[in-house]
């Protein structure tokens, strides 16, 4: 973009911060401090030099806080050849409750006397449920915002260090949860470090709060994070140990599913299937609900899922589509649909298909993952359409037309599958 292409509000931005003998860094700096450092030193600094740049326009609190420290008058900010300054009204109303919300919560804590109250922690544990909830049919970015935002604040609570016992474990707890959901949507997205950063860090909350049920949690995320590294035999053992922490809910069901996945990518069939019934008798026995749904819930469409990859191993095409039809009758009675076991569900279907040699029903059951937005092609759908392709590579399917352009849907689609750099890069 040249000088000329800046629009007139970026560069009077740059004259008032100019005005005032700061820097872009310094201007960031203050910025950050004028928004009660709700977001990061960092990132205030790039909103600043993105909006001098004419990259993105400030809007809400962003905007009110940017023309308090320069001093200007948000309407004669945006007078003149860029149009009126203000946004539609629902946006403005967006805004305004986003704002008022974070004001309301501020008031409650003040309110309370100590850093944190009642009324706080059940709006964060709250919160933390809703976003396990809302990830299995959202895309992941805005609920990882979301996450981070959240985990932020509780960090920042007990940072503060002024709570009674009993809220200092309260907020050890949902802080753990809130890194595990974190664990396990940048495993989603291909990035295992992170995962394993959040898990570690979450552990070190569940040891604090001296809570078995979070480090159930915690243990199950970092099954799925090392099964999908292709680390089977370490995803097994994390799982294994996973159910001796675990509560009689569905989270022991859970983790001696991803016990049965690990065991059938080793080869392990007979373990694998034990963990298989290890799951349902977890099932018969559950005494309670799991503390956090969701995400971390098995119900038995996703436990179906998990018994389909292990007929798969064992070339059981038959009990994989039953496995399928299964999971599909608990949707259908009204089990919480999961758009990620939904994919997972049809990926199994076509790949039992596949080797069954009906490529007409495979493909019916793959388009629909093909079809899926960008903002929900998770990495862990792209690495299952591997397998996919691989089985379309055999000899038999060679010189065949519809499956050299299945594999080329596959190729695109993993091209453009979901990941935290993609994210980072749609926000610059």
């Amino acid at each position: 973009m040249t000088a000329d292409d800046i629009p007139l509000w970026s560069r009077r931005l740059r004259a008032a911060r100019e005005a005032k003998g700061w820097d872009i860094p310094e201007t960031g700096d203050l910025l950050w401090r004028e928004l009660g450092k709700s977001t990061r030193r960092d990132s205030a600094r790039r909103m600043v030099d993105n909006w001098e740049r004419g990259r993105h326009k400030p809007s809400g609190r962003n905007l009110r806080a940017i023309c308090q420290l320069l001093n200007l008058d948000p309407r004669d900010l945006f007078d003149g050849e860029d149009g009126p300054a203000r946004t539609p009204p629902e946006d403005d109303a967006a805004q305004l409750l986003i704002t008022l919300k974070a004001d309301a919560l501020d008031l409650a804590t003040w309110a309370e006397r100590t850093n944190v109250g009642d009324t706080t922690i059940n709006y964060l544990a709250s919160a933390t449920r809703r976003l396990a909830q809302e990830y299995l049919s959202r895309p992941p970015a805005p609920l990882l915002a979301e996450a981070a935002e959240l985990y932020r604040r509780v960090a920042d609570l007990l940072r503060g260090g002024r709570q009674h016992l009993q809220q200092t474990r309260d907020l050890h707890v949902i802080a753990g949860q809130l890194l595990a959901f974190l664990s396990w949507a940048s495993s989603d997205l291909g990035e295992a470090d992170a995962a394993e950063a959040y898990a570690t860090a979450g552990w070190v909350m569940a040891e604090q709060a001296d809570h078995d049920a979070l480090r159930a949690m915690l243990l199950t995320a970092q099954s799925k994070n090392a099964f999908w590294e292709g680390r089977y035999r370490l995803a097994a053992e994390l799982a294994q140990r996973g159910q001796r922490y675990a509560p009689a809910t569905e989270a022991r069901v859970l983790l001696a599913c991803q016990e049965g996945d690990a065991r059938q990518a080793l080869g392990e069939l007979a373990s694998a299937q034990e963990a298989q019934r290890a799951a349902a008798a977890a099932r018969d026995a559950i005494t309670a609900e799991v503390e956090v749904g969701g995400l971390w819930a098995c119900g038995r469409a996703r436990q179906a899922n998990y018994a389909v990859g292990v007929c798969l191993a064992g070339r059981d095409t038959a009990g994989a589509l039953a496995g399928v039809a299964e999971a599909r009758e608990a949707y259908a009675a009204g089990e919480l649909w999961a758009y990620g076991t939904w994919a997972q569900l049809c990926l199994g279907a076509g790949i039992a298909y596949i080797l069954q040699g009906d490529l007409d029903d495979a493909l019916g059951e793959l388009a629909p993952i093909l079809a899926l937005p960008e903002e929900q092609r998770l990495a862990t759908l792209a690495s299952r359409f591997g397998e996919v392709d691989q089985h379309l590579a055999h000899r038999r399917f060679s010189g065949s037309r519809a499956v050299l352009e299945l594999r080329e849907q596959i190729t695109e689609y993993r091209a453009g599958a979901l990941t935290a750099k993609a994210i980072m890069k749609g926000d610059q």
